[in-house]
């Protein structure tokens, strides 16, 4: 899984974990499978603070898209968490997001894992929430981060998922899509889509892993096991994201990740998409939006370009 030489399964045709993600995800949880001899969170080596630098940068840009709306109506900027995983990176990165971009916030974590949510909400609940941010700029004590309690969905549920429906800003997910099969990833469209939000800050894998070539690109795989996807390529073929970042500090945690990447960079990346998204869903129906063509793809914008412009 994520350790340092990137190994990941000995086969991709090795045996699920478990034939659900609840399933699946608790027994990762419980015999921390991706803690790597404790060396890193239980959620993995994508989780911890320096391997989430990005993803935190990236989730400003996004946050920042919306403060303008939410200061109109003088409400904090949503963020939906799917999923919360351990926390390990979460806290910090809210407090840093609310302190820079002078904005509060209102955060909802959920997660498939029950025992993660109820450890998550003990622990929330034992600190008081998290502490106002530093008042580093005028208005910035007057910021808070709001944490509503963690709940327990399946992001591919889409009943469930629809009770979380018009009341979040921003969604973001790290590392989830990565682990799960392709019909689930099909699942999970569907309800980030019906959750009506404005914006998607995500992962993606543009480049292929060079130890798996002799697989298809987006190879499926059982819940829990591990393939890099890229969401542009079939089956997927999601539509552009307004911008994408060089997931550069998930390389400088495991170095392995930027084996095959061009010119010597990282093969992962960071995007925020607008809702909602089209991609080629088998169950879609005639009329339905369609999703980018590879000439759309090009040249995309880099979301951390003239951050400072916006703060």
């Amino acid at each position: 899984m994520h350790v340092h030489k990137l190994v990941v399964l000995a086969s991709l045709n090795a045996v699920a974990i478990a034939a659900d993600a609840s399933a699946a995800f608790n027994k990762v949880y419980a015999t921390k499978l991706w803690a790597g001899k404790n060396k890193h969170p239980s959620s993995g080596a994508g989780s911890t603070l320096k391997a989430t630098t990005t993803t935190c940068a990236v989730l400003k840009r996004a946050v920042v898209m919306r403060r303008a709306r939410a200061r109109r109506f003088n409400t904090g900027v949503k963020i939906l968490d799917t999923p919360c995983g351990d926390w390990t990176w979460m806290p910090s990165c809210l407090q840093k997001i609310a302190s820079e971009a002078r904005v509060s916030l209102i955060y909802q974590g959920v997660d498939v894992v029950e025992s993660v949510v109820t450890k998550l909400n003990a622990r929330v609940a034992g600190a008081g929430g998290l502490p106002t941010p530093p008042p580093q700029h005028p208005p910035a004590a007057e910021l808070n981060v709001t944490v509503l309690p963690f709940q327990v969905a399946d992001v591919g549920n889409l009943t469930r998922m629809s009770d979380f429906a018009n009341h979040f800003d921003v969604i973001v997910s790290k590392h989830m899509l990565i682990h799960t099969p392709n019909e689930f990833i099909f699942s999970v469209l569907r309800s980030w889509n019906a959750i009506g939000a404005a914006f998607l800050v995500t992962d993606n894998w543009p480049y292929p892993n060079p130890s798996l070539l002799s697989q298809p690109v987006n190879t499926n795989i059982d819940f829990g096991q591990y393939r890099e996807m890229n969401l542009h390529a079939a089956p997927f073929q999601l539509s552009a994201p307004l911008c994408t970042t060089v997931d550069h500090a998930m390389c400088d945690e495991v170095p392995g990740y930027r084996n095959g990447a061009p010119k010597g960079g990282c093969r992962p990346t960071i995007g925020i998409f607008r809702f909602p998204l089209a991609w080629a869903d088998p169950a879609a129906v005639a009329g339905s939006p369609q999703p980018a063509g590879p000439s759309q793809l090009v040249k995309l914008p880099d979301c951390l370009k003239q951050m400072h412009l916006l703060l």
